[in-house]
């Protein structure tokens, strides 16, 4: 026959259909309808005739085989059932229907026809999901719990011929967040990073060794929830003090994580310049950074706040739950670098014993000369020390020191010693011609890392043997310390201070509020001043509270003005307020009778030490706008017998009206309550008669 899809048959002499029915005993492997078929790879096996050895096989899986077709000749036997069969495997597409025929292959001219056309469905190879997903395997939303998602395992279940499988994360609209990742030759899971606090499912499909084109059907989604990564820190712990060399910001390792970032505001004025500049962005596994604060005593509530961000590996470089604020404290000389031991110096006379005068020198004269060993503690963090020597009597202030050699730490000055020390040589001790007798100061400061400077020993450069030589506190005077009933109408400051540098002292109060301010002194003698200094008025001052306040010496030298320290707190309370006096009680006329006309007295009861009395009524007379009128004692009629009388005035009210009207008394400049109010009503025409019975004390 002639492969033509009406072929014409010279035995027939007219047309057939291009399919032959096979014979009665045909059989084929799969069988027609076979619903369940490997297809990796699909093996299609046909009993054949005893002199057929060559056969073109067609498959496809569209409806007909007017489409794509997979056509292929073969000459491959097998025996089925004791019969000859031809066989050919082919690599179909899971989850599939085709449809496929044979016929056999003779010559070029005569081609047989096509088998009827069988149908068979390929397995679709689908995989089993293991976890991360829900315990109901046909995709239920319910959830199995919150899951990590930096380094989350996906696992699953063999699938037979399967060379590698492949996993798809997607997002709640269905949106893959990634494309699709292969696993390892054979194996049965992968680990990945996700999205964080995100709702996501996840499906994979099982790959052959023929790669593209035959991977297994997608699996049911499996849905999950991830968690937010949070990034705690270690140290310093919220609210603590902090040494500043170093200060070790310090964070809790996030598992899966991939990066961090340090933010923290860094001032010029408070951290070294290389602590200013250093980068604060670290990969992972770095979890600390050292900076180094600027040691400055006027720092005791230098407050600094700072955060860790985290953020998981790329491709999607989401970002963690950072660790919310946390805040340290340089709290000036109680966390700044200072000495762990005593302070002293021994002098005396080179090669002898040391004598026991302190830190008094004597210019002996000759070869002879004084040395001292001066000893300071050990500072913590400390590079190097610089130590200061004059005499007691020159100007304050490091420009008019003289620098002894520096002491490095080093193999001579191990760091577990306690202490450490230098001694003096002949021309640091000598005094000046004709001075005789000499009293030094002395200074050290320790150097730490970024050549950031150590506190001195104490405020104003001095240290040594004689005490007269440093600044005594300064001593409150007015009010003193404790004092109570203190009247705030009055309130005045004094003390006495032996010295301040510039002949100013620094003053603060505190109240509700804290107040600062410069004031002249008078060192060596009493410094008194008001109020006022802090921009308040005396009516400011409340009574009933406590107050505290407190002075320190004051140099126009900003660096050496850092260093003086605050005397103590005193405290003091003001007097509570006056109590006011009773109030008076209206004698007449008081209860709503009409008087003759309108002209009137009014009587009320006397308070005790009142020395003005303030009279209301409503509405007004003629002569008032208000109606409120004050009067001092002189200006009343009269005082007797506990009764205060006031004639109003001659024909100053309306006639046929009602009034009201109170009073109050001042003792000692407190008002009383109003008295209760009494009313009247005035008389039927103007001119009339007094209401005399009121003016009598009858």
């Amino acid at each position: 026959m002639r492969d033509d899809p009406q072929a014409f048959c010279p035995v027939c002499d007219g047309y057939i259909c291009d399919t032959l029915l096979p014979l009665s005993g045909f059989k084929t492997l799969p069988a027609d309808l076979e619903p369940d078929v490997d297809p990796w790879p699909a093996s299609l096996r046909w009993t054949a005739g005893q002199f057929e050895s060559e056969w073109r096989v067609q498959i496809t899986d569209q409806p007909d085989f007017s489409g794509q077709v997979q056509e292929f000749t073969t000459t491959k036997v097998d025996i089925i059932d004791g019969k000859k069969a031809g066989y050919e495997e082919v690599w179909l597409t899971p989850g599939k229907q085709y449809r496929w025929r044979v016929r056999k292959v003779t010559d070029p001219v005569l081609n047989p026809a096509w088998t009827q056309p069988r149908t068979f469905n390929t397995t679709p190879k689908k995989v089993k999901l293991h976890s991360p997903g829900t315990v109901d395997m046909k995709g239920s939303r319910d959830r199995s719990g919150v899951k990590y998602p930096w380094g989350l395992v996906f696992d699953w279940y063999e699938v037979d011929g399967a060379y590698k499988y492949e996993v798809e994360v997607l997002d709640s609209s269905n949106t893959p967040i990634f494309p699709a990742v292969k696993s390892a030759v054979h194996a049965l899971s992968v680990t990945l990073d996700v999205k964080v606090k995100a709702n996501l499912h996840w499906h994979a499909r099982a790959i052959p060794t023929e790669g593209t084109g035959y991977e297994g059907v997608w699996s049911d989604s499996f849905w999950f929830v991830t968690s937010w990564p949070k990034v705690t820190i270690s140290k310093p712990g919220n609210g603590k003090y902090q040494y500043p060399w170093p200060v070790t910001l310090e964070w809790n390792k996030v598992d899966g994580a991939a990066k961090y970032k340090v933010e923290i505001e860094r001032k010029k004025d408070q951290w070294g310049l290389v602590s200013q500049q250093k980068k604060l962005a670290f990969d992972q596994p770095t979890t600390s950074v050292d900076l180094n604060l600027k040691p400055r005593r006027n720092s005791d509530h230098e407050a600094h706040t700072w955060k860790v961000r985290v953020w998981g590996p790329p491709p999607l470089n989401e970002e963690g739950e950072d660790s919310g604020l946390y805040t340290f404290y340089n709290r000036g000389d109680k966390t700044a670098p200072m000495y762990s031991v005593q302070i002293d110096a021994e002098v005396g006379e080179s090669g002898a014993e040391w004598p026991t005068s302190g830190f008094r020198v004597h210019n002996s004269g000759g070869d002879v000369y004084w040395a001292a060993d001066l000893h300071w503690g050990r500072v913590d963090g400390a590079t190097e020390y610089h130590l200061y020597l004059r005499p007691w009597n020159e100007t304050d202030g490091p420009g008019n020191n003289a620098l002894l050699p520096k002491v490095p730490v080093d193999a001579a000055h191990p760091p577990q010693h306690p202490h450490l020390k230098i001694r003096t040589d002949q021309e640091d001790l000598n005094p000046p011609p004709g001075v005789g007798v000499e009293a030094y100061r002395w200074d050290v400061w320790a150097i730490g890392p970024e050549d950031l400077k150590g506190l001195s020993l104490d405020d104003v450069w001095h240290k040594g043997g004689e005490s007269d030589i440093e600044p005594d506190v300064p001593v409150a005077i007015n009010p003193p310390k404790d004092a109570t009933e203190v009247d705030p109408d009055n309130l005045g400051f004094s003390f006495t201070s032996e010295y301040t540098p510039s002949g100013k002292y620094r003053v603060q109060l505190q109240g509700q509020n804290l107040h600062d301010a410069t004031i002249p002194g008078n060192p060596g003698g009493e410094t008194s001043f008001a109020v006022g200094v802090f921009g308040l008025s005396a009516s400011s001052v409340q009574h009933g509270t406590t107050y505290q306040w407190r002075v320190r010496a004051f140099s126009d030298h900003g660096e050496i003005d850092d260093l003086y320290a605050w005397g103590p707190w005193w405290k003091f309370a003001t007097a509570s307020a006056a109590q006011p006096p009773p109030a008076p009680n209206p004698i007449c006329p008081t209860g709503g009778e009409q008087i003759p006309g309108t002209s009137l007295y009014v009587a009320w009861s006397e308070v005790p030490r009142a020395t003005q009395y303030k009279f209301v009524i409503t509405p007004p007379p003629f002569f008032s706008n208000s109606g409120e009128l004050t009067y001092n004692l002189n200006e009343l009629d009269s005082i007797e017998n506990g009764r205060v009388l006031l004639a109003l005035g001659y024909d100053v009210l309306e006639v046929n009206t009602q009034y009201q009207w109170m009073v109050r008394a001042n003792v000692n400049g407190v008002w009383s309550e109003s008295s209760p109010e009494a009313t009247f009503v005035s008389g039927p025409s103007h001119g009339g008669d007094w209401n005399t019975d009121c003016s009598t004390n009858a």
